[in-house]
């Protein structure tokens, strides 16, 4: 697998690498997304921070089908513990469980074994059926790519098992749907007036973040990249992203003990303006163990 690798410098300086993206609500197109917010996967790199490619992960796939053994016939694991990470080791519903780095879905007359997961611009599937020696791999550089990764799978098997076409009609309506909601989230939020009274959030604030006014928008600027917020209406002192990375997050504003600013990130309740599932990406620490939180160090310069 000699084009993969956990290491976000070696994988961006290769020039043949992809492009991440995601769907901007507020221009309605899928648009590129900013490579520093793959940074997020650095600190947690385990669950999300490999980069590869299909060649690569059908050697990886092909290994669990030779039940540890590689292309080249090298046993790299032990045959036994190899099988073991297909085994349920706990279980999480009805027809679903989890093994080691698996997720197992008992469908008769076969076990399914899959995985999937996502970063700011990427989603990735890995799917198969060990008792029918077959295998699936589905790598896209789209953010929330489920529904795409729905339909290939559904094909796939179609093609695989010789069974009717069903189409992907429902898919494409929950995609509409999916549009409808964010466009209705945004209809929340205002542009921020040229006069708009927002001198007391801007300037440095500690973990590396900075708010800026830039146009009809806040700016946060972190070491991943830069984020634009609209004003929540109806709220005080709250904010709504609305990039194609994190769109949805709400930044709201707050005075600590010391008078200082304090900026804080989550999910927001639109009634009651209370800050829900706070947001904090690898690496930013807590604010005092209660949210997502950074406090600004010095005012902002003025004249």
């Amino acid at each position: 697998m000699a084009r993969s690798t956990a290491n976000f410098e070696t994988a961006v300086a290769d020039a043949n690498h992809s492009q991440p993206h995601g769907y901007d609500p507020l221009a309605d197109d899928v648009r590129p997304v900013p490579l520093g917010f793959e940074r997020l996967t650095v600190a947690v790199a385990a669950a999300g921070g490999v980069w590869s490619n299909v060649g690569d992960m059908a050697r990886f796939l092909a290994m669990h089908l030779r039940e540890g053994q590689s292309l080249d016939g090298v046993q790299l694991f032990p045959e036994q513990e190899l099988l073991e990470t297909h085994t349920p080791q706990a279980s999480i519903q009805d027809g679903l469980s989890y093994g080691l780095g698996w997720l197992i879905s008992h469908a008769n007359p076969v076990d399914v074994l899959w995985h999937d997961g996502g970063t700011a611009g990427f989603t990735a599937r890995v799917l198969g059926l060990p008792s029918n020696d077959w295998w699936l791999v589905i790598l896209t550089n789209h953010s929330g790519g489920s529904l795409f990764q729905e339909a290939v799978t559904r094909y796939a098997i179609e093609l695989a098992f010789g069974t009717p076409h069903m189409g992907d009609a429902d898919l494409l309506e929950l995609d509409a749907q999916s549009h409808a909601a964010y466009a209705e989230l945004f209809a929340r939020t205002a542009p921020v007036a040229p006069d708009a009274d927002v001198a007391d959030y801007l300037g440095s604030y500690e973990r590396g973040l900075s708010v800026a006014q830039t146009g009809e928008e806040l700016t946060i600027s972190s070491v991943y990249g830069e984020l634009r917020f609209r004003v929540v209406t109806g709220l005080e002192d709250t904010f709504l992203d609305v990039d194609n990375v994190l769109g949805g997050i709400a930044a709201q504003f707050s005075t600590d003990e010391q008078g200082r600013s304090v900026l804080s990130l989550g999910g927001v309740n639109f009634e009651t303006g209370e800050l829900l599932y706070p947001f904090e990406p690898p690496g930013w620490g807590r604010h005092e163990g209660v949210s997502a939180s950074a406090t600004r160090r010095r005012p902002p310069c003025s004249g």
